[in-house]
């Protein structure tokens, strides 16, 4: 049998949803790291890509507004 991911949770309806992704859209959150650090942001979309140094990887995360009206994709765990 196949382990299931720590992060997978199976909802009532037998769909998976990833916790990772905590904030939904509309929710204004904290960067807390990278370029963005302390600035706050709008979410405007939950993703599974998101650009790290110039290159897609495979990683739940947020499109998000900043409050220059800047739009950035960001990891999940850069975010509270």
């Amino acid at each position: 049998m196949t382990e299931v991911p720590w992060f997978l949770q199976r909802l009532p309806d037998g769909r998976w949803q990833d916790t990772r992704l905590k904030y939904g859209t509309g929710t204004n959150v904290r960067i807390t790291g990278v370029t963005y650090e302390g600035q706050i942001a709008e979410i405007e979309t939950l993703i599974g890509m998101v650009q790290d140094q110039g290159h897609w990887i495979a990683q739940p995360g947020y499109n998000a507004k900043l409050e220059t009206g800047k739009y950035i994709t960001i990891r999940w765990e850069f975010v509270e």
